[in-house]
């Protein structure tokens, strides 16, 4: 057969008609074959052809390829990175929220002191309750987001 290819394929039909002798009977043969290529070059035959059909084809042709693979190779190269500024950003966003998240919990904490401080037993332990609490939850979200 051929190589693998991404699209490019050659066909060749080749029909012949035959008489069997004496029987009367016509038997038609077909014969038919496919070339695959992989990549956007020609084989070198074929090379040849397009250049005896014109010169400067098989160049024009190579010319073609090599921008193409540059352009295909720059279009990975900026999806890779835009993937990596994509996990940056979200990195920094995590970072950020584990930074606000502990010094709101902080502050309640250190609001809860000052309640308790004041002889406010019942607002102090609500509060550290409740920071405590959304601590823990937070904690546990967080978790289950990443496992799933």
């Amino acid at each position: 057969m051929g190589r693998a290819s991404r699209g490019k394929r050659g066909r060749r039909e080749q029909q012949s008609l035959s008489e069997h002798a004496g029987t009367g009977q016509v038997s038609q043969v077909i014969q038919q074959s496919t070339t695959l290529r992989q990549g956007p070059l020609p084989d070198a035959e074929e090379l040849q052809r397009y250049e005896s059909i014109q010169p400067g084809f098989a160049e024009r042709i190579m010319a073609m390829a090599e921008r193409e693979a540059t352009t295909r190779q720059t279009m990975i190269q900026n999806a890779q990175q835009a993937e990596i500024a994509d996990l940056r950003s979200e990195r920094i966003e995590r970072r950020m929220g584990q930074i606000l998240g502990f010094l709101l919990a902080c502050a309640a904490l250190g609001l809860a002191g000052y309640a308790a401080h004041v002889d406010k037993p019942w607002v102090a332990s609500f509060v550290a309750a409740l920071s405590i609490g959304s601590i823990c939850l937070a904690l546990i979200l967080g978790r289950r987001s990443h496992q799933s």
